[in-house]
């Protein structure tokens, strides 16, 4: 619920970008319909379909976006600024508990792809 609170509800269609590679990171990202596709200078490197995460690497780190999100077909998201992400990690751990389970599997998967070539 403290999530859902701090969070803006984004409809958004077919095709549309939710951030480019390179885009300053300020938000993370929660799939609640449809999928984002994430691209790397135009080749797919996944599909995500809720209840995915994503956008939180560049959000923790303040890099930019290391590659571009679009939307497969009409999809829902909730968008958490991060500075709201950090209050709720501070008061919340299993919070930031879970976003380090997400990006420990992202981790293991692209070593698990980068082994099989």
């Amino acid at each position: 619920m403290q999530i859902a609170s701090a969070a803006t509800e984004l409809a958004l269609g077919a095709d549309q970008t939710v951030f480019a590679k390179g885009d300053p990171s300020q938000e993370i990202y929660l799939l609640v319909a449809g999928c984002v596709i994430v691209l790397d200078g135009g080749a797919p490197i996944a599909t995500l379909r809720p209840p995915e995460v994503f956008g939180e690497l560049a959000a923790l780190d303040g890099e930019p976006r290391s590659a571009t999100a679009v939307c497969g077909e009409p999809t829902t998201l909730l968008r958490i600024a991060r500075g709201d992400l950090d209050e709720i990690m501070e008061r919340k751990p299993q919070v930031a508990r879970e976003i380090i389970r997400v990006l420990a599997r992202r981790l293991r998967d692209s070593t698990a792809r980068l082994t099989k070539h």
